[in-house]
């Protein structure tokens, strides 16, 4: 019995395989309209347009990935911070979002993100709180998981009061 070699991928018939090119920038901010309609290409919540506009305009630079032709957003991440000690990756999309194509274009706004970082804060630390799906992904792009698990903390909506909390191990252990 001889193998044969499977036939290579062939698109349906009377069609020709499509090279999509994608041009990776760093802009200032994109309109809010155009960043919800990446959200619903890729399956994220669609978030307020006010908000989203106060969130770029505080942000320190976005990195967008756009079909060369059409100028079509198909990926997308923001970054944050204080820009000179800490920048915070954030909103790591990109469209289609489970496929290879998906996670070559969010590879690649990692990489321009983190060049960035680099080229604008050079002793600038890169933060990101991942989705179970980018995990593996930022790994590969030599981000590490935090050894100790996550220090962070979260102030829920409504949390801001000019009262302490009470917590009794914390109330027994303070001097009156």
């Amino acid at each position: 019995m001889t193998a044969v070699p499977p036939k290579p991928f062939s698109p349906p018939s009377g069609q020709k395989p499509k090279n999509v090119r994608i041009v990776f920038n760093v802009e200032p901010a994109i309109a809010a309209e155009e960043f919800n309609e990446l959200c619903t290409k890729s399956g994220e919540a669609v978030r307020d347009t006010t908000k989203l506009r106060l969130a770029f305009k505080h942000s320190l630079f976005c990195v967008t990935a756009r079909k060369l032709k059409s100028r079509e957003l198909v990926g997308f991440v923001r970054a944050c911070g204080d820009g000179i000690f800490n920048a915070e990756l954030l909103d790591l999309m990109a469209y289609p979002p489970a496929s290879p194509h998906g996670e070559a274009v969010k590879k690649q706004l990692i990489l321009r993100f983190k060049r960035e970082v680099r080229r604008t804060m050079p002793k600038c630390a890169i933060s990101t709180f991942a989705l179970p799906e980018d995990l593996v992904l930022l790994l590969r792009a030599n981000f590490e998981k935090d050894p100790d698990g996550i220090r962070a903390m979260a102030l829920p909506q409504g949390g801001w009061s000019d009262e302490p909390a009470v917590y009794p191990e914390i109330a027994e252990a303070q001097p009156s």
